[in-house]
């Protein structure tokens, strides 16, 4: 078993995350999304996708950033969580970063609000951190099932 991980790395206004590449299963070009009445304020809508029906979620907007307008760069992450198929719109994909799993460190204590229970660790990068998100804690329990009822 390999010792070393490969992160997905992305931006959501000021601040790097990443995610194992193993949770996700494509990157696309940011396309609007279909508005669902109802839905949470962080879920953008849905979007098809090669037949299949994707809620899609503003990460800006999930992490307690306001919305801006897309940009060139802006990307779906396409996930999966608990067996649907989710979107994650960020700011701009980085690129992939090979670490070794001893240098994940636990996320700080002092992080503290919504975006602490969203993270598995921190792995820095040079001189920046890089904030890793653990893909089946970005939702609820409850959002999952609200999800589940927008995908296929």
């Amino acid at each position: 078993m390999s010792n070393e991980i490969q992160l997905a790395c992305f931006k959501v206004g000021e601040e790097r995350y990443a995610a194992d590449i193993m949770m996700i299963k494509e990157i696309i070009l940011y396309h609007k999304a279909t508005h669902i009445q109802k839905a949470p304020e962080f879920i953008e809508g849905i979007i098809n996708l090669r037949e299949k029906v994707i809620p899609v979620i503003n990460m800006r907007k999930r992490l307690g950033l306001h919305a801006t307008e897309p940009t060139a760069a802006t990307r779906i992450i396409i996930t999966k969580v608990e067996g649907k198929n989710i979107g994650l719109i960020v700011d701009s994909v980085l690129g992939i970063l090979r670490v070794g799993k001893g240098d994940i460190q636990p996320p700080p204590r002092i992080i503290k609000g919504i975006e602490s229970e969203y993270l598995s660790g921190i792995v820095r990068d040079g001189d920046e951190l890089i904030l890793i998100l653990d893909m089946e804690r970005v939702l609820t329990t409850i959002e999952k099932v609200r999800l589940g009822e927008f995908s296929e």
